[in-house]
């Protein structure tokens, strides 16, 4: 290295980073002996106005690499982001290190402290306000939560002592209110964990013990042997969630109750729970289907899953049964049947029907086989309330007939 010397630079445009298109990056670097520098600069209004500058410094020192992040200002999903002191991040064979004395992160900050000397460590991170956006990431999230929060562990990687409690929030008026508290003990190479989840009223928790059997020595910090005992329970209302649920326009109503547990070991985990829901309603948005009084009741192990019960109203007198098995054993029979009296199957101003009878699914040696017989009682298509656009111009063309 301390007689190589250089430069290099790169202008990407049109990149993607989750789907989303990155307008333009820059960057520039320069190599001289041991140090190398880098300048970035990154835009895209795609992203949020996304609109960053950064600069970082390498030096490589035998076995030793050390990197400085000296500059980060700009802005990231609407927000402000600097770094008010230098970050680095030192590689050697037997020690690391990471500080972050301060990234702020629109009103939020964040400080992280990671240093592994030998055989021990010593930790520790601090959350005020910090905003995590969710925007890029798939499914039917708020758009970002707030974490504030501190954790600290430290002692022989071997046995080290720790303590966290971190608290997630969904900012006000982003579709529904929800704060997720959670807090770790480490001690002895077991971790004892507390979760509560409040949702609108809602709520879930999770409390339970994990063993570290070989400490932090070991890339993985668990083995198949590391015993574990959690439990989950959790009560409310289904319409308290709806604002958190792939659901799209339906609706769904209910109050629904969980409770279930795992123990054993991670390569041999033992689990049983039951999920009930009473009160029930749910509203498809396309084909008017309504599920009133419904009633449900499932429950599962470590051999299989049960739907013990279902039953509900069409909203009128037609009715709607089921009930299922569903063993994990493999080569098992898998069984679920369906009833329907009278029930309103499509209820659309344009489209109505009634249907009955009965379906049976059986899975044997992984071949379905669905078996049962339904009937149409009664339907209706009502043309002048459907919509013009859904109805496809035909072309007529008029042939002269002869003599």
């Amino acid at each position: 290295f301390q007689r190589r010397t250089g430069s290099a630079r790169i202008d990407a445009r049109g990149a993607t980073i989750y789907g989303e298109r990155l307008s333009r990056m820059n960057l520039d670097s320069t190599f001289e002996g041991n140090r190398l520098e880098i300048a970035m600069r990154a835009q895209s209004p795609e992203i949020e106005r996304l609109n960053l500058d950064s600069a970082a410094t390498l030096l490589f020192q035998g076995d030793t690499i050390d990197v400085a992040l000296s500059r980060l200002n700009g802005t990231a999903f609407e927000q402000p982001v600097s770094l008010e002191q230098p970050s680095r991040v030192t590689i050697a064979p037997e020690n690391f290190s990471l500080t972050l004395p301060r990234l702020r992160f629109g009103s939020g900050t964040a400080t992280a402290n990671l240093a592994v000397s030998g055989d021990t460590v010593d930790a520790s991170l601090e959350l005020s306000s910090f905003l995590i956006p969710l925007d890029l990431l798939s499914g039917n999230l708020p758009r970002a939560v707030v974490l504030n929060g501190a954790g600290r562990m430290e002692g022989p990687l071997a046995n080290p002592r720790g303590d966290a409690r971190i608290v997630a929030e969904t900012p006000e008026g982003d579709g529904g209110t929800a704060r997720l508290q959670s807090e770790v003990a480490l001690r002895d190479r077991v971790a004892t964990i507390s979760a509560a989840l409040t949702a609108n009223g809602a709520s879930l928790g999770l409390n339970g013990t994990l063993e570290l059997a070989e400490g932090l020595q070991r890339a993985t910090w668990t083995s198949p042997q590391s015993a574990l005992a959690l439990q989950l329970n959790g009560r409310g209302e289904v319409s308290q969630l709806d604002a958190f649920l792939p659901i799209g326009e339906d609706r769904v109503g209910g109050a629904f109750d969980i409770s279930g547990m795992i123990d054993g070991s991670l390569a041999a985990p033992r689990a049983q729970g039951r999920v009930t829901l009473t009160r029930g309603r749910y509203e498809n948005a396309a084909f008017g289907t309504v599920l009133d009084k419904l009633e449900l009741q499932a429950s599962g192990d470590s051999t299989g899953l049960n739907l013990d019960r279902l039953q509900a109203t069409d909203g009128d007198s037609g009715t709607i049964t089921a009930e299922g098995a569903w063993p994990f054993v493999k080569g098992a029979a898998r069984k679920a049947s369906l009833r329907l009296e009278r029930f309103r199957l499509i209820r659309r101003d344009d489209i109505a029907a009634t249907v009955s009878g009965t379906l049976g699914l059986d899975i044997e040696q992984d071949a379905p086989i669905l078996r049962g017989e339904l009937a149409i009682e009664t339907a209706t298509v009502n043309l002048s309330e459907t919509p013009t656009q859904r109805l496809q111009a035909i072309e007529v063309i008029e042939v002269p007939s002869r003599g």
